[in-house]
């Protein structure tokens, strides 16, 4: 794994920037890999909650920044993997 770049001060405000969480898309693989598989959720900042039922129905870009998710009616939402807040096992059953 590369070294990642050291938080700096910007030079406009006393915000901090550069990753604050770069394991974030590692775990989400790691509950896709899961066996057996549980289904859990997804909760963003924005307040959504997305299930994942099956680990097809989700996967990582390359990048490792995004998250594919593939709904209950086959639409496709990206999902930036900054604005996740929880992942969160769920008691439902594993979808078919």
């Amino acid at each position: 794994m590369g070294e990642f770049p050291p938080l700096k001060q910007s030079e406009t405000s006393k915000t901090v920037v550069g990753i604050i969480n770069p394991v974030k898309s590692d775990k989400i693989k790691e509950f896709v890999k899961r066996a057996p598989f549980a289904p859990f959720d997804i909760r963003t900042s924005d307040g959504r909650v997305y299930s994942v039922d099956h680990p097809e129905f989700l996967t990582v870009t390359r990048k490792g920044d995004t998250i594919v998710y593939i709904t209950e009616d086959d639409r496709i939402v990206l999902i930036d993997c900054s604005q996740i807040e929880s992942l969160e096992i769920s008691n439902r059953p594993t979808a078919a």
